[in-house]
């Protein structure tokens, strides 16, 4: 009543409510009073997050509304009913490694509370996209009712990947899961052979190519990163691998280390090797590793045993190399002490390759001296003076950038005395004394160098007088091209050399016993006398007369000129023989050999007309330099006169392609 007295009033309804704290209030909400005026509840709950609550109670007492309100109920947590991922893990992911934000499960009641009970296993798994989980996939409940992952990751596919994962526990007997937000996976980084090595290597020979690493990310994109050691091993085979060779060249021996050969990334994230070779035999792999990056496997390296070719001290030639593309072939040449001028050629063919040379060591593609070259030349040469020069073992290599066969290489040492003596037209050079022991020397006798500067189209030939057998050899950059040795032991007169306007270098040789000899070039008609005493080198463009007083044509009632030539094995000559217009129809003949006279079995025959000429094209089919004769006549008997004679070779040697470096100090080039 109004005073605070029980009354004992049955049936009034009595509505129980949620006057504070929210959440929701279940249960039988409205009890009538009994006999005593008591309206007693019995099933009421309470639930919503955890906090204080207080209940209000109402009813209408006769007429007029009436509440009451209980005091504060603390609300706890209910019993584990469900699963939430607290903390995410990380948006982004390599495959394989651990994810940077570790995610944390979090147990909860229906309500969503956070329920403080220790030791329920909590299993994470990939749910959505591809992969699996790495790491410990299991993570228990702390006293808090959070189960933190550790070293969580997801495996990777081929490229980028979206997942998401999920976690999974038993909850008041039923399982109950959670699952994570998107997850980008992407591959973890890797090495990458950015340069792989030669395929086909010599046992203890540094590979030609060296294999270069770079680093890159999952999808391939490089990593510009310094400093990581990278490292290299054989992966299979039964050799050893080093850098150097085994046996080296020079006097310091390269150290053996099969599983310590490491070389740090540059700032573009790349390293280079250098002088790595495998001593053994048959097939192997190379194994590249680097922390924090997959490794890479190379392909397979054939490795056999084939020899260098070594070449005699001063002068030195290796001859009949061949092979496939991408393949070398090797010439050692030792450089005496007290060397002036070094020189490196190559020539022969057919074929195109790259040539290299380098001091101490096998030359490669990364590693090997700047040497000037002669780029629009026929041959390649390299030439060293003053510093440049260091005595000890020289290597020389030459890379098929095509197929090649009947390659050349040739080194060439020269002291103080073998300095090249200018000859003069008409100016005889001597008398000089050969001198074994202080002359320059070659593997065939003491040596005399001179240079005939031939600045034009002309016609020469040489005089020797001499005490006993000696030889002239006349050569375009280091190339043989023709040999003269005089009948009489105390000398002669050479044939005429139809010389083009470039330098030709002259060497005179002795064979046994020492020898005095004088030489004198001499300028001469360049016109036939007889039946033939003229050697055509490449180049040649020049003026000749057909005349009745000329040698007989094998055409009965011609007359015919006759010239000599020297073609290399592949190469290819273009002979063109061009009357005055009105002339006369010419003809050319190609025979072998040296042929003066007579009717040897013809190779070709080309006819001209009296205002187009004639021109022949021959490629020599042998692997070898052959001797050749060319009878310039004419179409009908009697006709006669002037015409213009030109002989081409190409390659004049070789054809070659120069690498790509520049000279350096204290090396010149040579025309």
């Amino acid at each position: 009543d109004a005073g605070g007295n029980n009354v004992s009033q049955p049936g009034v309804p009595v509505t129980a409510a949620i006057a504070s704290g929210g959440g929701t209030l279940a249960g039988t909400l409205t009890v009538n009073t009994n006999a005593t005026g008591v309206a007693v509840f019995t099933d009421l709950a309470v639930s919503g997050a955890v906090g204080n609550r207080t209940l209000s109670f109402s009813a209408t007492l006769n007429g007029t509304s009436a509440t009451v309100t209980s005091d504060a109920i603390v609300l706890g947590a209910g019993a584990p009913a469900q699963l939430t991922v607290k903390t995410q893990p990380s948006p982004n992911a390599v495959g394989g490694v651990a994810l940077g934000q570790q995610p944390a499960v979090q147990v909860q009641d229906a309500a969503g509370n956070s329920v403080s009970q220790a030791g329920i296993v909590v299993t994470a798994s990939v749910s959505t996209g591809p992969g699996a989980v790495s790491g410990t996939a299991t993570a228990t409940t702390d006293a808090n009712g959070v189960a933190t992952f550790t070293d969580l990751g997801v495996t990777s596919s081929p490229g980028q990947a979206t997942v998401t994962l999920g976690f999974a526990a038993t909850l008041g007997g039923q399982a109950r899961t959670a699952t994570s937000g998107n997850i980008t996976v992407v591959p973890p980084p890797k090495l990458v052979i950015a340069t792989a090595p030669s395929p086909a290597l010599r046992s203890n020979i540094m590979f030609f190519q060296q294999p270069m690493i770079q680093l890159a990310d999952g999808l391939g994109n490089d990593v510009h990163t310094a400093g990581v050691p990278v490292t290299v091993a054989l992966a299979s085979g039964t050799g050893q691998l080093a850098v150097g060779p085994f046996s080296a060249p020079t006097p310091a021996p390269a150290a053996f280390n099969p599983t310590a050969i490491v070389v740090l990334t540059d700032a573009n994230g790349r390293a280079q090797f250098h002088d790595l070779n495998i001593l053994g035999n048959g097939d192997h792999t190379l194994l590249f590793t680097a922390p924090g990056y997959a490794s890479v496997t190379s392909g397979t390296l054939n490795v056999t045993n084939l020899t260098v070719n070594l070449a005699p001290n001063g002068l030195g030639e290796g001859g009949g190399f061949g092979g496939a593309a991408g393949s070398e072939a090797y010439l050692r040449f030792l450089v005496p002490v007290g060397t002036t001028e070094l020189i490196f050629d190559t020539y022969g063919g057919p074929g195109d390759v790259t040539f290299y040379v380098r001091l101490g060591n096998f030359p490669t593609l990364v590693d090997h001296a700047t040497c000037a070259l002669n780029p629009s030349g026929p041959t390649q040469r390299c030439v060293f003076t003053g510093a440049a020069i260091v005595p000890g073992n020289w290597y020389m290599v030459t890379h098929g950038v095509t197929a090649f066969t009947n390659v050349r290489m040739q080194g060439a040492a020269y002291g103080p005395s073998c300095a090249q003596t200018t000859l003069t037209l008409g100016v005889t050079a001597g008398p000089r004394t050969f001198a074994p022991g202080t002359d320059c020397s070659v593997p065939f006798g003491p040596l005399h160098r001179y240079l005939f500067n031939s600045t034009s189209q002309q016609a020469v030939n040489f005089t020797i007088t001499s005490t006993s057998n000696v030889a002239l050899v006349l050569k375009e950059l280091q190339t043989p091209l023709v040999r003269f040795d005089p009948a009489s032991a105390t000398g002669g007169t050479s044939g005429v050399f139809l010389l083009p306007p470039l330098p030709i270098d002259v060497d005179m040789f002795q064979f046994t016993g020492v020898q005095t000899y004088s030489l004198t070039p001499h300028s001469v008609s360049p016109n036939i006398v007889g039946c033939g005493d003229r050697t055509a080198l490449s180049g040649v463009n020049t003026t000749l007369t057909l005349a009745a007083t000329d040698c007989p044509g094998i055409t009965p009632g011609t007359n015919s000129n006759r010239i000599y030539l020297a073609i290399g094995g592949g190469q290819t000559v273009t002979v063109s023989m061009t009357p005055t217009p009105g002339t006369f129809a010419p003809r050319i003949r190609l025979m072998t050999g040296f042929i003066q006279s007579g009717a040897p079995s013809t190779l070709m025959t080309v006819d001209g007309t009296t205002t187009t000429g004639a021109t022949l094209v021959f490629t020599n089919p042998g692997a070898v330099t052959a001797a050749y004769t060319v009878e310039l006549t004419s179409v009908l008997t009697g006709q006669i006169g002037t015409y213009a004679f030109k002989v081409d070779q190409t390659p004049n040697y070789f054809n070659l392609s120069p690498p790509s470096f520049a000279p350096a100090p204290g090396i010149t080039a040579r025309p």
